[in-house]
This record gives C-alpha cells, structure tokens and sequence, in this order.
C-alpha cells in the first residue's frame, strides 16, 4: 500500500466512523494470492488499529466451496457459478445487518427484472444435476421432472431424486395448468400450449418461474459413471419452444 492510499484509507474509515456508517472490507478472490499477501495483511493490520471486519476471501475457499479452480476464468475474476457462490455467502453476511429491503419498491424494479434475468441465465449454465435443484429451490421455481426415453424409474433414481419427483399427465404447477405426455417422449403444455417436445434419452426436467408465468429452463440430465446425473450436451435439445 502506497503512502497516498494508506492516507486515503485512513480517511475513508474515519469519515465512516464520524458518520457512524458500519463499514466491511472484503477482497474477492483472486489466483494470485501468493504476490499480493503482503497488502493484505497491511490492510488488515491498519483495519484492526479501527476493530474493522476484513475478509480476505482466498483465505475462506473452504468456507465459500471454491477449492478448485473451476470457478475462475482467468487469475482476477471468477467465473458465474463462482460469483454466485461468493454472491451466496455475501447476501448471508450483510443479512445480518439492519439493511432496507427494496423488493417490491417502483423505484427498484429494474433491479429485480436484471436479477431475474441473472438468474435464469445461470440456471441453463449449470451442469451439475444437484447444483441445479439447489437453485431451483432457492428461486422458488416450480419443477416438472420426467423419464424421457428409453429411460426406467429405477430404485437408484428415486432415491436420488427424492422429494424433487414430479411426474404427472396433468396437474397444478404453482397456480398454472401443466400437462406432461410420455407417449412418445416427452411432450410439455403450459395452460393448454404446447412449449417443449423431445425424444431424447435421460430424465427430463423444466423450472417454472411463477413470477414471470414462463418455463425458464428445460434440461435432460443422465447418469455419468454411477455418479450424480450431469446435463447432457445436446445442442437441440429444445425440439419445440
């Protein structure tokens, strides 16, 4: 840390202190920790002289589950599921203060349609089968899951499944009509439309958001080496939308 930037940093954690603003330090995590230490420890040598928070986040990888490379896309930024996993801790650290919740404010609104647009985007990104019902539980959504071709409902697969299962020709999906065909693969209808169709082999899953009153992602997912199913690459797999 240079002479100016100590000065200035000095200055920003007094002002906070004046206005009695909590303030929290946080560094994202990089792959260069090993260079850049030395700066962190000095910003929380001169933070702890104000009993102010620091984290350093390469030092939390266990705690945020990014002990792998995986979630990075070069050595200074994370990839999306990455983000999120940062994105998940942060959102429960600062639930711990007295912050206004703007959801369902007029002057917020675009903010909710760009994290609504976020998250659907990430939802079609995931690949692992458990990471994506986590997600689907986490926004809410409302989940049709059926065998696709060629495919048996065996012991293994229900159990993996558990209270996720939804198979039905027809029934309520958070206030909306859904039918499901497997006569010949699988044939989806929303409120009397038809929206998807596909013979593709694997178990078929789709995530509803009752917010949007869309099917926000569609995914045929299939056992990999006795494994937790993965998201099968199949580049036409929406047949009919």
């Amino acid at each position: 840390m240079t002479e100016k930037e100590e000065e200035y940093f000095r200055k920003i954690i007094s002002l906070a202190h004046d206005r009695e603003i909590p303030l929290i330090l946080i560094k994202t995590p990089t792959s260069l920790q090993e260079e850049q230490q030395p700066y962190y420890n000095y910003v929380k040598q001169v933070a702890a002289e104000y009993d102010e928070p620091v984290y350093i986040l390469n030092e939390m990888t266990d705690i945020l589950g990014l002990e792998t490379p995986d979630f990075s896309i070069d050595n200074s930024h994370l990839n999306t599921q990455g983000a999120r996993k940062v994105g998940n801790w942060l959102g429960g650290m600062l639930a711990k203060y007295d912050l206004t919740d703007h959801r369902g404010d007029e002057h917020y609104v675009s903010w909710e349609h760009f994290c609504r647009n976020s998250d659907h985007t990430y939802l079609t990104q995931i690949t692992e089968l458990k990471d994506w019902l986590a997600e689907v539980e986490r926004d809410g959504y409302g989940l049709v899951i059926a065998p696709g071709a060629a495919t048996d409902i065996t012991p293994d697969v229900q159990d993996r499944l558990g209270q996720y299962v939804y198979v039905s020709t027809e029934g309520d999906l958070c206030g909306s009509l859904v039918t499901v065909s497997q006569n010949d693969g699988i044939v989806l209808w929303l409120n009397g439309d038809e929206v998807f169709r596909t013979r593709e082999e694997g178990w078929f899953f789709a995530a509803y958001d009752p917010a949007v009153g869309e099917f926000v992602d569609y995914a045929m997912f299939e056992s990999v080496n006795d494994s937790w199913m993965q998201r099968k690459e199949a580049p036409n797999l929406l047949d009919y939308q």
